[in-house]
């Protein structure tokens, strides 16, 4: 071990470190004249290695009985007391000399008479008896504030401290008082020292001290030795703390480094530094307590305050320590035994607060709050929670309230609330969560038989917090990506500019593509920092994408990531590639799943991450010749859906995973977003101003542009109509939507029964419900039926779904509806509330909870399994009884959440629906093939006996117009109403007039945000950036202008 010596000044912070340069000088030569020059210290480490034998061989404890004389830690029992052996007791006498009681020598109670009064609290003085004589000393904080004025570390200042502060408590008379003085506390009715304060204190400035210098701190078992030993009734080190925290002992003498500590010169006594008095000035204390701080001030107050009933007044929930940042999730996210762990992990870590919330037949049984190295134990909480929770001998980060905390409450787990922390967690092998966890010792056994387990679903149900929202106006909203810019082989996008990538210490760059036909195609060039292309797969349309890349980290070469080295299967079809860099990797991300890192220095932050200026600064997409591959031309065929950047921001996998769901609730605003909806002309823009107001761009498409268009609104003039009601609209396999089974989802269209349906059977509306070459259902389904009533000319609605091993069926009456009537119906599957729903009209009919473990799969209910005929959604057909569903169908739409049900878009109105979870939108406007409006490539066909019929009127009937009176519709009247769209006034306003709008008042007036009606204005609600445009050029000025909730304000075009 390094020498002993004076401490040098504690900005440095721990001493475990070895002595430096002048700490050597002032060992040898000192500082004549200085009070330093008698003060030397041990190092922390040493201290606290020789306190721990202290402590376990003659603690309080320790004395009463040979049983609590640990002579595994050298103690020795002689038959009425414990105590170090030689080597140990001469090695903690070491520890003291140098420093102790030396300190108080240079008090002004030093030399001061015992007998005559000399030595008085007035003076801030006190007798203690040393080696067999009285002594004047100070009070305990003033020698800590000489300590601290001379290098003393945390360690010693909290041992001194506990010293004379268990001397001091017996003068203090004042029995209010009392309680306010560190470890003192008023007990058969005088005042008296806890020393399991004093234990707990030491112990826990070493373990600090350890932890800031990357040593081992003092292991559990040997806190336990230490606990044990400090009083009869401590059984461990969580009984401990129990008892500190009980009591209201909770202060610790913590000192900022480099402070004099308090102040010697206070007339009142105090036995720490000020932030043990009441009220506190430090950390959280400074804002939660006051003299004037009363029970109802108390409760306005942040949830880390809260009203003491036993000390009639507020305090901090961590007391002196710092605030707890926290903040209340907007969102719980269930999770399963059937969870994938790299999904669970990623979103742990991005949680909130790091918290995972345990119920237990719809009750909360557990708050774990993790508070130390989250990413380290968000690696394995799949492993911790469903199968070994705690196992010290094999897990790391297993500490009771050091690398988690465990409450009762959810509140308590945000405010960290020390009173309401569980205390007690004993070894359990292969026992999931809670594992040995309880609230305390005696309930230990009860929360033994309420594990978790991964291999069959339980009581239980869990979840871990969203992350954190995105700030209103800074999230991503995209326009809905109704046309596409289509490659030929002869055209291509370029412009000059860099993207503003340069500079940024990250970056994130996606792109959708859809390539058929392509021979190598060019998806973007940037010279001088990266490509992205494919390899077409002999004799197939699949691609393989290659990504190379250069000059970021100081890479002088270009790194290829291609073929084997993806081990990703080719790929066909509507693609979305992400491409980020964070300053220590470069990761490919192909719908959402990421195929590729490269660890760039050793995966350690880069000495200089920032992307280097391009020579050639220019980037192109669609070019015949790549700047990274001089070999080979590219013919680029196919359609590129958009082009988005964000600088100095490397998306997480969870975001890449979420916008490859359309979900994009924390995925923040891009720098540049080329939307190519243009649909004509050689000029596509960028949609709107980035983050920091960062300029739009233009680029070139040219020579001869091409879009692929599709339709931008429902329509108002056709819809599919089944004649012979044997076939369905077959929806194909799409990677936009194959995992949508696994969470919640949204599915809804338009439905007219065009007859009496067959009885005693079920005629299917839309699902995944299709027959295998026997006849027999394949896989797990989720499904809506209409099945006959028990009158002619009415039918109900039957949802049928599989979870848990057993079929589900929800009905509504079968007199419920009309035949010949057109009905918007929704489903919807929502994990979170662990409810499976059906809407018809926006209105709520049916609800179910029978969904089983609120997270897991349908029960194998895919869309894209090949057991099946077709893979993929149905509407109509024979499928689910063998009997023909005669409907008419219109404007199917599915969504990758629990979305409102976007009544009444469809057949009458006139508004698109919103881009965000959108993942499949099939106007059903034509026969034969159907196009897939959402952007997304996904192909379906309608068979030849749906017939494409005109509607008799732009509303489909009488029925869909506004209820007279608020219905129980989510958003109220007309759900969620986004303005009009259409090229003509004339048609829009026809089409709300039709549907009972004023169309005085209708959207032909401007389009913006979601529009609602209400007393006689226009209300245009804007809950994130957006555009107001006025449509009619005689409207001169706003009536009212109401701006609520943090509007941000914007740019004013034209007059």
């Amino acid at each position: 071990p390094p020498p002993r010596g004076p401490g040098a000044a504690r900005g440095g912070g721990s001493r475990f470190a070895r002595a430096g340069f002048l700490t050597l000088i002032f060992l040898v030569a000192g500082i004549p004249g200085s009070f330093a020059d008698h003060l030397s210290y041990p190092y922390d480490y040493n201290f606290c290695a020789a306190f721990g034998h202290k402590a376990i061989c003659e603690g309080d404890g320790a004395q009463l009985s040979s049983d609590k004389c640990d002579t595994a830690y050298g103690c020795s029992w002689d038959g009425t007391t414990c105590s170090m052996n030689t080597d140990n007791s001469t090695t903690f006498e070491g520890a003291l000399y140098g420093w102790f009681p030396k300190v108080d020598n240079d008090s002004t109670c030093h030399g001061k008479d015992t007998s005559d009064g000399s030595c008085s609290a007035a003076d801030g003085c006190f007798v203690v008896n040393e080696i067999a004589m009285d002594t004047c000393v100070p009070f305990p904080k003033t020698g800590v504030s000489l300590l601290s004025a001379h290098g003393a570390t945390n360690v010693i200042q909290a041992y001194y401290h506990s010293l004379r502060q268990s001397e001091y408590c017996a003068t203090v008379n004042d029995m209010t008082d009392c309680p306010n003085q560190a470890g003192c506390h008023v007990l058969n009715g005088s005042c008296q020292y806890a020393p399991e304060f004093g234990v707990w204190d030491v112990v826990k400035a070493c373990d600090e001290a350890a932890s800031a210098a990357g040593v081992p701190p003092f292991t559990d078992t040997q806190k336990n030795s230490i606990a044990v030993a400090t009083s009869q009734s401590i059984a461990n080190w969580a009984a401990l703390e129990a008892f500190v925290t009980d009591n209201g002992l909770d202060s610790p003498t913590s000192y900022s480094s480099g402070s004099s500590g308090p102040s010697s010169s206070s007339s009142s006594p105090s036995g720490s530094s000020s932030s043990s008095s009441y009220p506190g000035l430090v950390g959280c204390a400074l804002a939660c307590e006051g003299s004037d701080v009363d029970q109802t001030r108390c409760a306005s107050k942040p949830y880390y305050c809260h009203w003491s009933t036993e000390r009639n007044r507020c305090e901090s929930a961590v007391g002196a320590e710092p605030c707890p940042e926290s903040v209340p999730t907007a969102r719980w996210l269930p999770v399963s035994y059937k969870s994938d762990e790299n999904r669970l992990a990623e979103a742990f870590f991005e949680s909130e607060n790091a918290i995972v919330r345990v119920d237990w037949k719809g009750v909360p049984l557990a708050y774990l709050r993790v508070t130390r190295d989250v990413a380290t134990f968000a690696a394995d909480i799949y492993h911790r929670l469903f199968i070994e929770w705690l196992d010290v001998g094999t897990t790391t980060h297993a500490a009771l309230n050091v690398d988690f905390e465990l409450y009762s409450t959810y509140e308590d787990a945000l405010a960290r609330s020390k009173k309401a922390r569980w205390t007690h967690c004993a070894n359990e092998t292969y026992a999931p969560f809670p594992g040995g966890c309880a609230p305390d010792a005696n309930s230990a056994s009860e929360y033994a038989s309420l594990r978790l387990s991964a291999y069959s679903p339980t009581d239980h149900a869990v979840f871990v917090e969203s992350p954190a929202p995105v700030a209103f106006g800074d999230a991503f909203a995209p326009p809905l990506d109704s046309n596409q810019a289509q490659f030929t082989g002869s055209n291509a996008i370029s412009a000059a500019g860099d993207l503003s990538l340069v500079g940024a210490d990250a970056f994130t760059i996606r792109t959708r593509a859809d390539l058929v036909g392509s021979v190598n195609a060019n998806l973007l060039d940037i010279p001088g920092l990266l490509s992205i292309t494919t390899s077409t797969v002999a004799t197939t349309d699949n691609n393989n994408f290659i990504l190379r890349f250069t000059g970021l980290c100081d890479l002088s070469s270009p790194i290829v990531a291609e073929g084997t080295t993806l081990q990703a299967p080719a790929f066909s079809g509507s693609t979305e590639i992400v491409v980020t860099y964070d300053g220590s990797y470069v990761n490919l991300y192909v719908d959402g799943e990421q195929w590729y890192s490269y660890e760039l220095n050793y995966g350690e932050p880069c000495a200089n991450p920032g992307v280097p200026s391009l020579a050639d600064a220019r980037w192109s997409m669609g070019d015949a010749s790549n700047s990274f591959d001089d070999t080979g031309m590219y013919f680029t065929k196919g359609f590129l859906s958009f082009l988005t950047t964000w600088s100095g921001v490397a998306l997480s996998p969870q975001n890449v995973k979420r916008m490859s769901r359309a979900d994009y609730r924390y995925v923040p605003r891009p720098t540049h977003h080329f939307n190519f909806d243009e649909g004509a002309g050689s000029v596509v823009r960028d949609h709107f101003r980035g983050v920091g107001g960062a300029d739009t761009l233009r680029a070139y498409f040219g020579p001869t542009p091409a879009y692929r268009k599709a339709p931008a609104a429902p329509s108002l003039s056709t819809f599919l109509k089944a004649t012979a009601g044997d076939a369905s609209v077959a929806v194909a396999k799409s990677k936009s939507y194959e995992h949508i089974y696994e969470g919640s989802f949204t599915m809804q269209a338009w439905f007219r029964a065009d007859g009496d349906l067959t009885a005693g059977s079920h005629h299917q509306v839309f699902g995944n419900y299709f027959s295998d070459t026997s006849g027999s259902s394949a896989g797990g389904f989720f499904n809506l039926a209409a099945q006959p009533g028990t009158n002619s000319g009415f039918y109900g609605l039957t949802l049928e779904y599989t979870s848990d091993g057993s079929v589900f069926q929800s009905v509504l009456d079968g007199d419920a509806l009309e035949i010949d009537r057109w009905y918007h119906l929704a489903v919807q599957r929502d994990v979170e509330a662990g409810e499976a729903r059906v809407f018809v009209d926006g209105v709520l009919k049916l609800s179910s909870t029978d969904v089983g473990y609120p997270a897991r799969e349908l029960d194998g209910a895919r869309v894209d399994s090949d057991a099946w005929v077709v893979g993929g959604l149905f509407l109509g057909g024979n499928a689910k009884d063998g009997v023909a569903t005669k409907a008419s169908f219109s404007d199917f739409q599915v969504y990758s959440a629990a979305v409102p049900p976007t009544f009444p878009t469809g057949p009458g109105v006139c508004s698109p629906p919103s881009a965000e979870f959108l993942v499949l939108w099939l106007p059903l406007d034509r026969a034969g093939d159907q196009v897939d409006a959402s952007g997304r490539g996904a192909a379906a066909t309608a068979p030849a006996d749906f017939v494409e019929t005109a509607a008799s009127a732009p509303a489909i009937d009488a029925y869909t117009r506004p209820p007279s009176t608020p219905s129980d519709a989510p958003c109220g009247r007309w759900g969620v109403y986004d303005g009009c769209a259409a090229i003509e006034p004339e048609a829009c306003s026809a089409c709300l007039a039709s549907a009972g709008f004023d169309t005085g008042e209708c959207g032909m007036k401007a389009v913006g945000g979601a529009v609602t009606f209400e007393g006689g204005f226009t209300v245009h609600t804007f809950t994130r950036n957006g555009t107001f445009e006025v449509l009619r050029d005689d409207l001169a000025s706003l009536e009212v202008l109401v701006v609520g909730g943090g509007g941000g304000g914007g740019a004013v075009v034209g007059e």
